[in-house]
Parts: structure tokens; sequence; C-alpha cells
């Protein structure tokens, strides 16, 4: 751990001035919250306000109102001027021309008030498919609004700025004039620019999950900011396109480049979903962002030159698919009081790995990394992006003398122990009274000292944590996506944070029925926004009870058993619903080989369609295991309907507690870290069963076959790959 002596870090505070007039427009008037993380700073908190810490979903007490999204929403709101802005997929199908079988991203607009409908921006998917624009996911850009105008970037990597009022106010802005319907539940293009067609961009989107779009940053005069996700091809090989930018200013009236910048080039590991934030620092505005090759970056606001960079990895760090111990970010740079603070992280299917937090000072210019990388005779070397240094060829880290670095938290000296390690993080720390809450893609809530980087102690939600906290006055907000909302107050003291007489739970755990969370909470004007997967509820204050807390601390063999309703939650990587095409559900029978002696199981069922298709096309016996209660009654009534209920038994049960010894086939489509928390589970398998995966790769298990299949419901590649029990494992990982 690092730190400035208190004469530099005093210094340090009073030359940064955040843009809050000329150079951001943007931050929150009165208390609307107008962008990602409220304002121009990036930091989730609302000094002052009543925090909502009682409220029941199923009762409806102290709801507001609450509207149906799409099937899958990974967007924080916005709201601004009596609106709320979110990006989902279809699943309401709030338009009659697009019923909800068509995959389209939504940008939803409803009435701040009563939560009523008002207009939805509309785009269809790309024909290319999965490599740019992954199904079901939606909309993911949360949109920066000023006024009457709002810019977001749309999954189909277009840049576009609309009218807030829609068609409702008589005027089709311009200079885009061309939509297709034009009446006052549809959305208003004033201006739009495809990143891909314009810049040659080749964006990769997270799959399977949190698909975060390009992201957008506050304003600067007449400037926005924009991050294009350009990355990897779709098996994370190659940078297909390593000139192509990605960072973009453009003028925010126009449409027009300003200036672009490719600065990660062929280094990006991944992919790039970072929202850059805008300071102005010793008299000189910055934009910074944390990028897709693991380096944050400031550039000069109306030039675009470089001002410094820091590489959130260790040199000698090495980037693979699986267990890799080099990152890059999914959260967002925070500033407060004159210093950055952002966490490493990679998308939630590489699983969970160790994560770095760091506070850096921006005042400084040049390479301000912790380390520098040389050759055997001390001369620096260019950076590389699988690894930075090879200790084989002689090359080496040294300390940099430039370094930037305030401190950092890897994990408590001295303690190995879960709780006490920083893991990686898609989420966006939030600071206020000096105190950093920073959660990580594992479960653990952190907190630490903003000044010193001391860790006072953490939480352990026991579940994935996608979104981001927020803060209001002294209550702090976290989401799981157990679909919880552990609610805590602001203390360095856990006694004090944490529930009076129950030291290890928070003063609230509200759950959203079978919801899972992967957005981040927002609060405006008094009300608590919070977007489950398929809603968006209002929650406001009301003199109540504190809601009892449920208790999470009774471990048994890493499975966690509520002592109360004997709910049941575990430490895993959470499966997010995303169907298989049905061909390729078809396809993956076919390369099984299914009999009508065998038991097909379906680990994650969803809608049932695999099981359904076995039991309706083969005559075999079939198990779903699906959590969602939603899911597991409407595939319960679609294998009615198909005729075969008395076939198919879809259980409402935990995957991860299956029972697959009777199993003959066991289809997955599963990220490699829920694969490899499996395998125990496969063991129990007879040997000559079979398992048949879409897409991704038990890790480091040999396969019999992969084959490759273009879905005529996609138009897409699709990967099916066959193992046989029991599995034999090599050094390497199919990607």
């Amino acid at each position: 751990m690092y730190s400035l002596n208190w004469r530099k870090a005093i210094k340090a505070y009073l030359a940064v001035v955040v843009v809050l007039h000329q150079a951001c427009s943007i931050l929150a008037a009165d208390t609307d919250w107008p962008v990602f993380g409220r304002d121009a700073t990036r930091n989730a908190v609302v000094p002052e306000g009543i925090a909502p810490t009682a409220w029941d979903v199923t009762t409806g007490r102290n709801i507001k109102w609450k509207v149906k999204l799409g099937y899958e929403t990974y967007a924080a709101p916005v709201i601004s001027d009596g609106q709320v802005y979110i990006g989902t997929n279809n699943g309401a199908a709030y338009l009659e021309r697009y019923p909800a079988t068509i995959d389209l991203g939504c940008l939803l607009c409803f009435r701040e008030s009563d939560g009523q409908f008002i207009w939805q921006y509309s785009a269809e998917k790309l024909p290319i498919g999965r490599v740019h624009d992954w199904p079901d996911q939606g909309l993911v850009s949360s949109p920066l609004v000023e006024g009457e105008r709002m810019w977001f970037v749309s999954n189909r990597h277009v840049l576009i700025c609309l009218d807030t009022q829609g068609f409702r106010d008589g005027e089709n802005d311009g200079p885009w004039v061309d939509e297709p319907v034009k009446d006052s539940r549809e959305a208003d293009v004033v201006w739009q620019f495809d990143l891909i067609k314009e810049l040659g961009v080749f964006p990769h989107p997270p799959g399977m999950g949190a698909n975060t779009r390009c992201s957008i940053a506050a304003s600067y005069g007449n400037r926005i900011y924009v991050v294009t996700g350009n990355g990897t091809d779709e098996i994370k090989a190659r940078i297909p396109a390593p000139d192509a930018p990605s960072l973009v200013c453009f003028d925010k009236n126009t449409g027009k480049v300003l200036w672009t910048d490719a600065s990660p080039g062929a280094n990006v590991l991944d992919c790039q979903a970072s929202h850059p934030l805008v300071a102005e620092i010793d008299g000189r505005v910055q934009v910074i962002v944390a990028q897709g090759d693991g380096w944050v970056r400031s550039f000069d606001a109306l030039t675009g030159e470089v001002i410094w960079k820091f590489d959130i990895n260790r040199k000698d760090s090495v980037w693979r698919l699986f267990k890799s111990t080099r990152t890059h970010f999914l959260g967002t740079p925070v500033l407060y009081k004159g210093r950055v603070y952002i966490a490493s992280g990679c998308q939630a299917e590489q699983g969970e790995g160790p994560g770095r937090l760091v506070c850096i000072d921006p005042t400084k210019t040049g390479d301000i990394s912790t380390e520098l990388a040389v050759d055997k005779n001390g001369k620096s070397i260019p950076h590389r992006r699988i690894q930075a240094v090879d200790s084989k060829k002689g090359e080496k880290a040294i300390a940099n003398p430039n370094a930037g670095l305030i401190w950092e938290f890897t994990k408590i000296e001295g303690s190995d122990a879960f709780e006490d390690l920083m893991h990686r993080t898609l989420s966006t720390v939030a600071i206020h009274d000096g105190l950093v809450i920073a959660p990580d893609y594992s479960g653990i809530v952190h907190r630490l000292d903003a000044d010193t980087g001391k860790r006072y102690w953490s939480y352990d939600a026991f579940a994935d944590i996608w979104g981001s906290p927020l803060i209001i006055d002294k209550t702090v907000y976290v989401a799981d996506t157990d679909g919880d909302v552990a609610i805590f107050r602001l203390s360095s003291d856990r006694k004090v944070a944490m529930n009076v007489g129950v030291e290890d739970r928070p003063i609230a755990e509200i759950q959203f029925l079978d919801q899972s969370i992967s957005s981040s909470p927002v609060f405006a004007n008094n009300v608590l926004y919070v977007a489950a997967r398929s809603e968006l509820y209002a929650i406001t204050t009301a003199k109540s009870p504190e809601v009892k807390p449920l208790s999470k601390s009774k471990i048994s063999g890493g499975v966690l058993e509520n002592s109360e309703n004997d709910v049941v939650a575990s430490r895993v990587v959470k499966s997010i619903y995303a169907p298989t095409p049905q061909d390729i559900v078809e396809k993956m029978l076919e390369v099984a080989q299914v009999t009508k002696n065998d038991t097909v199981v379906d680990l994650g069922s969803g809608d049932g369609r695999i099981v359904i298709t076995a039991a309706k096309k083969h005559g075999v016996r079939a198990i779903g295991y699906e959590i969602d209660s939603e899911l597991v009654a409407s595939s319960q009534a679609r294998a009615e309907q198909a005729g075969v209920s008395g076939l198919v038994d879809i259980r409402r049960q935990d995957m991860y507690t299956a029972d697959l010894s009777q199993a003959r086939v066991a289809t997955v489509f599963l990220y490699p870290d829920a694969l490899n928390k499996l395998k125990p589970t496969f063991a129990k398998m007879e040997p000559g069963a079979k398992i048949v995966s879409h897409h991704y790769a038990i890790p480091n298990a040999k396969a019999d076959s992969v084959v490759i299949v273009t879905s005529t419901v996609t138009g897409n590649d699709h990967r099916v790959l066959l193992y046989t029990l029991p599995l034999s494992y090599a050094v390497e990982t199919v990607p």
C-alpha cells in the first residue's frame, strides 16, 4: 500500500476542480439523475435525501409504481425533467408493430410521477448477430440527458441523439427526419452516427450477460465523449480493427467527429465498456477513461492528446481466457476530492479472480504506472497484450519514479481469507464522507478509507454483484443477482453500519421475489429506482419499521442455508437467461445421440425448450433445473401445451444441487466458471454418459467433438461441444 504525504495530498486536492458549470452542464439539477453515476464525477452519491429502508414488492408497501421491462435488463435508469429512461429488450412489447417475439434493443421512456409509458426507441438486431449484438440482451447503454436532448449508443453501435419530447411536441426534429413511424409513442431521432460503418470499429460486447455497450461521458461545452467498444473477435483471439478508435469526441449538436484516439490498439484484451469521466485539473479539462488494454488514460478534452496513463496490471501478469492474472475494466473511474478511484475487472463469463482497487493522482503527466517494463539492458520496451515482461528473456519490471499511485488495495496484509481479498469487479465505487464503498463480482463489499486505502471491514452478499453501490446521505445500497438489496449505514465501524444486535447482517436486506438485479439502484427527487430483471420499481419513503434481514450466516459445505425459511443461496457464478436457438437445441440432442432409454437433464433450463424438445422429438424423460420461478411456471405451461408434461419435469432448484446420477445426457449453456464449478456434479454421472455444451467449453476438459453449426434462426455460427464421462483433462483450455 502506498500513500502521499499530507502536504502533497492537500496540494493535489486543491489543484483539482470538477467541471461543474462551464465544463459540464449536466450535473444534476435539483435531485435529478441525468447520467450514469448522477453527475460528471461518476460518484453515485446524493448528499442529502430521505433514504427508503423498508418496502415490499409483494404487498406494494412503499412502492410508488412499477412498470414492466423486457425479460433482460442491465442498464441503470436515468431521470431528468419529469421523465425516466431505461434500456432493456423488447419483452414488454410496448409498440404494436413490434410484438415480444421480435428481438430489439429498446430505450423506454416513462413519466416520473406515475410510471405511465410515453415513448420507445427501437433498434432492430444487427444481421451479423452475436459477434456484435448478442441475442436478447437488449440496449444496455445508460443515456446522457441535457434539457430536451439525450445521447446514447444503441445495440447496433450507433450513437443516437434524441428529442426527449418524442413526437408529442408535433415536430420532427432533424437533420434526421427518416423515422419509419412518427407517432406519439415513438422516439424522435435528431441525428445519428454509425460507429461501425463510419469509423471501422469492431465492437466486442460481453456475451450472455452484462452486454454493456459503448458508453458516453458527461459533456464539456458542445462536446461529448464516446467509448466505441472496439475489441476482439468472438473467441477473444485477435483484434480485427486495431487502428479503429476506442474513444471519439463528437460535437453534441451535429454529430461531427472532432477527434479520435486508438491508444489501446492491438492490445485490447476483450471488450471496452467503461464510462469516461470529465474533470478540470490544474486548469486543463481531462477526459479520463479506463480502457480495454488495462490502462487508465487521461486525454485533453479539446485536442485528444494523452496527458497521463496508468497500467492497472503488474507487468508479469498474463492474459488467459480462464484464470487470467491480467485484467481490464468494466467499472468506471470516479473523482473524489481531486483523486481518481478505479478497480479492475473482467467479463462475468470469465469468472472470479484477483482484482486491484487503486487511487491515482491525476495531476501528474506521462506514464504514472506503478512499474515500468524494461529489457535486459534496462531499456524501455513497448507494451504487449499477453504479458508485458518475459523473465525468460531477461525482461523485468522496475519501480516507476514518476508513479501516480496514491494507494492500492488487493488484500488485507497477512490474510488470504476470501472476504479479505479484492476480487475482480463489474462495479464502480461510491465515495462519501471519506469512505469508499467497493463491491466486487464475487459478492464482497469492501469499506475503505478514501485517503489511505485502509480496509475497515467487508460484507459478504453470498451472491454475484453486477451493479454499483448508491449512497443517500448516510445510507448505502448494494444490489445483487439473488435479487436482494442490502442496506447499510455509512460508517467505518462495522457495528454501526450493520443491524443493531446482528453484527453480520445489513440493517435491511429486501428481496425482489425471484428476479435477479444486474443494474445499479439510483435516487432522484426522493424516489429510489431499482431495475430488476423484468420490472422497474419506484420506491418511496414512509415511516415504517425496518425489514428484518435474512440470515445467510449458517454455512454448510459451501452452501448457505437460510435458517428461517430454508431458502438456499451459494457463492457461485449466476447464469443469465439466454435461450439457445431452436435449431441449435435440435443439433445438441442429435450430437448426443439421444435415445428413448436416456434421461436428459438441462442445467439452467430457462423456458424449457431443450427438455420439451427432447421429450417431444425423442420420447425421453427430461428434467430441467431452473431457479427462476417465472421461467419454471412458463416452461411447465409450455410442456403442458406441447403434450409432454408426463415426460418433462421442471424443478425449481439451484442447478449446483442437481442430481445427475441417473442422467445419460446433460445439456448446458453456461459460463466457463459455472462449468468449472459443476465438475463435481458432472463426476457423479455414470461412465459413458454425455455432456453437450452450447458455445462454452468445460475448462481444461478434452471435448470428444466440436461442431460448428450456422443457425437459421440467428444467422450466426454456434459451437456445440460433446464430452463423454468420465471427463479427461488437458493443460490447455478450449476458448
